[in-house]
């Protein structure tokens, strides 16, 4: 889509596609910026993150996070959420409900299951 819009305004045939997007980018109304490729576009409207847990996530998924944030140009974070996934299952450890403590991760259906509490998490986050 941020090729699309580059197209348009490089174009030039249509003066308010370059008018929303430099009110979606949040310029002024008097502002003269232009963007000179769509990445630059995709940086001022995108952002990317990465949302993982510092025992469970890998430094290649890291970087495969950050390598596609820099493809589309989007403004990339890459930050832990092991405090909120453990205050989640703290939680849940203290009404009972799961997972049980000293629970083995290698059984995978808890193991499953704990992991998709950082999963359900992330989305809320973002």
């Amino acid at each position: 889509m941020c090729r699309l819009v580059h197209q348009a305004i490089e174009k030039g045939d249509n003066p308010i596609v370059l008018a929303d997007l430099r009110r979606i980018a949040g310029e002024e109304e008097d502002s003269n910026w232009s963007p000179s490729s769509p990445q630059e576009i995709a940086g001022r409207i995108f952002h990317t993150a990465f949302m993982g847990m510092e025992k469970n996530s890998s430094p290649d998924t890291r970087k495969r996070a950050r390598d596609l944030g820099a493809a589309i140009g989007s403004y990339h974070l890459n930050f832990d959420i092991d405090t909120v996934v453990n205050s989640v299952v703290s939680l849940f450890t203290s009404t009972s409900s799961t997972p049980e403590s000293g629970f083995d991760v290698r059984t995978t259906c808890k193991y499953l299951h704990f992991c998709g509490k950082g999963a359900k998490l992330t989305p809320k986050l973002s």
